[in-house]
């Protein structure tokens, strides 16, 4: 979703096996024919003309060879794609394909002449070497134009895949964001989070209450203005998910303990954007409310070489059998996102720790590190809860 992409994969031919060799025979069928009816066009008058079958090995043998060819040199094409900046392997890889190429063809030419034109002088050696000469600035532009097409196919199939997975991307963010939303507005979120504010009225804890108000306004707003984008900088989603666990530590009172564990600097790597929050919905759900005095969760980010680290973790009860490692709309989804936007290369794991490492559940995201396009201070400094 993605990273140099490797044209592995994008070497599908989108028909059969029989339909991509008669597509061949075809195409070399081309310049075959033109060259038998050249021969046989420049016939003397009064010279009986050969046989076909020798016209066809003199003129058309070694043409069905570059067919024969064409498949091979897509796979070392796919293989070994020639891209900036070049690899030594890929060149060199090409320099052996192209002599070996080259070389097969002029052997299956002069011994298609050779039994095409049984008066031709001189030896089947003294004929491949002329061979080998005079096709040599062709077979090399054969050959040269066989690996550009591919590389054009490979880029376009690849850019095809690209358009797919922004376009399944774009659907899969939407969809994120009317599960966030969904997730914060259902009945029972809005109405203890109001139940927790009147209490707090009630006992004329103002400032309080105006708090979770603000903090209730600026998660809707967040969500609801969140127009387009696929990443933010990690500074921003952590900002709107302490947002989020303010209300939740004043509805839970004394029975949820939040911790940051967040390492410098990382503020300003980008993450998909809602990425943490169905995390956190998860450990307070299956983790936190599953025990009768509360627990603990807590929100971490490292650097491990170069790879960005997230994960929620809560001392609860660890996986339930009911949700399992793959998950439920939440988690599944985040994967989902995951694929498309890195193409395999960010991952969500879900485990149950040891009883020796405090126990409970932790989601831990691991990413790729980029920048967000526009690295605010604030998001570079550190963050601190």
């Amino acid at each position: 979703m993605s990273s140099t992409a490797s044209p592995s994969g994008l070497g599908r031919r989108p028909f059969s096996t029989s339909q991509y060799a008669a597509l061949l025979c075809l195409v070399w069928s081309v310049p075959s024919a033109f060259a038998i009816v050249e021969r046989y066009a420049y016939d003397v008058d009064g010279v009986a003309a050969p046989a076909f079958w020798r016209v066809f090995a003199a003129k058309s043998v070694g043409w069905y060879a570059w067919a024969v060819m064409t498949p091979f040199i897509f796979g070392l094409a796919r293989r070994f794609p020639l891209r900036v900046p070049l690899v030594r392997r890929a060149v060199l890889t090409h320099v052996a394909g192209c002599t070996g190429a080259c070389t097969l063809h002029a052997v299956i030419w002069s011994l298609g002449n050779w039994l095409g034109t049984p008066d031709l002088p001189g030896t089947y050696l003294s004929l491949l070497r002329h061979g080998l000469l005079a096709w040599l600035p062709i077979s090399v532009t054969i050959y040269a134009g066989l690996v550009g097409g591919a590389h054009w196919m490979f880029l376009s199939r690849e850019s095809q895949e690209r358009e797919r997975r922004t376009a399944a991307l774009e659907g899969q963010l939407l969809r994120a964001q009317l599960q966030a939303l969904r997730m914060q507005l259902q009945p029972h979120f809005l109405f203890n989070t109001l139940h927790t504010i009147a209490v707090l009225i009630r006992e004329r804890d103002t400032s309080e209450a105006v708090r979770l108000i603000a903090c209730l306004g600026d998660v809707l707003r967040a969500v609801l203005q969140a127009d387009d984008k696929q990443e933010v900088s990690l500074f921003e989603e952590l900002t709107l998910t302490r947002q989020y666990l303010e209300i939740e530590e004043a509805r839970f009172a004394d029975r949820l303990h939040v911790s940051w564990n967040v390492q410098d600097g990382v503020g300003g790597l980008a993450v998909p954007y809602l990425i943490l929050q169905p995390l956190v919905e998860n450990a307070l759900r299956h983790g936190v409310s599953q025990l009768e005095k509360g627990g603990h969760v807590e929100i971490g980010a490292r650097l491990n070489s170069e790879r960005l680290l997230l994960w929620v973790r809560d001392t609860g009860p660890g996986v339930l059998p009911t949700v399992g490692t793959c998950g439920g709309i939440g988690l599944r989804n985040t994967r989902q996102r995951l694929l498309a936007l890195y193409d395999g290369e960010g991952s969500l794991v879900l485990e149950t720790l040891p009883f020796h490492c405090g126990g409970g559940c932790r989601a831990q995201l691991d990413l790729p590190c980029k920048l967000t396009d526009h690295v605010s201070p604030i998001a570079a400094a550190p963050w601190y809860a």
